[in-house]
């Protein structure tokens, strides 16, 4: 098969990638964790978290829902936009086995449902700002239950203080206006 993309590719960049290790996504977050526990992982709203606290925290989420009833291939809905819950969520979902469906936050209610009923998911993640869109979804679905999480959730100290400062401004300017 000539793929002619490949002809486009830097001289430093091969076409076909390696043997992978890791035969899980949960077995490449920890190797990541063995090679690079101190370097950041992920960053978001000048809050940094390193691997291995990422390592930490799914872990204890993925407890969290064992507690719950969690078991392999539960279907687990996460509707997060890009915050640092979202791929805490993710992994501690990954730990226990379980299916993940990623619903967009911006989804409308009528789209929400649709996903729910579909995929079956009893137990979904969501924003606290986007629980309004969820919440006519659930008596159609098989939710069992719903961890809401805040935009604040894993932030350092000092942004937990300034993100509903800038919320309030905000507010305030539409109100004015």
């Amino acid at each position: 098969m000539n793929n002619k993309w490949i002809e486009q590719y830097p001289d430093n960049l091969n076409s076909e990638i390696g043997s992978i290790d890791d035969s899980t996504v949960t077995d490449l977050l920890e190797s990541a964790v063995n090679k690079f526990s101190s370097n950041t992982a992920f960053y978001s709203l000048n809050t940094s978290i390193d691997y291995k606290m990422t390592s930490l925290l799914s872990k204890r989420i993925a407890a969290y829902l064992q507690y719950l009833g969690v078991t392999k291939d539960t279907k687990i809905a996460i509707m997060l936009p890009n915050l640092l819950t979202y791929p805490i969520t993710l992994f501690g979902s990954y730990y226990c086995g379980a299916t993940v469906v990623n619903i967009n936050p911006m989804y409308k209610s009528r789209e929400i449902n649709d996903i729910l009923i579909d995929s079956e998911a009893e137990y979904i993640f969501v924003l606290d700002k986007f629980y309004q869109e969820l919440q006519p979804c659930i008596p159609d679905s098989k939710i069992k239950k719903i961890i809401v999480c805040k935009i604040t959730d894993l932030l350092s100290p000092f942004m937990r203080i300034v993100i509903p400062i800038v919320i309030l401004i905000v507010i305030l300017i539409i109100v004015i206006m």
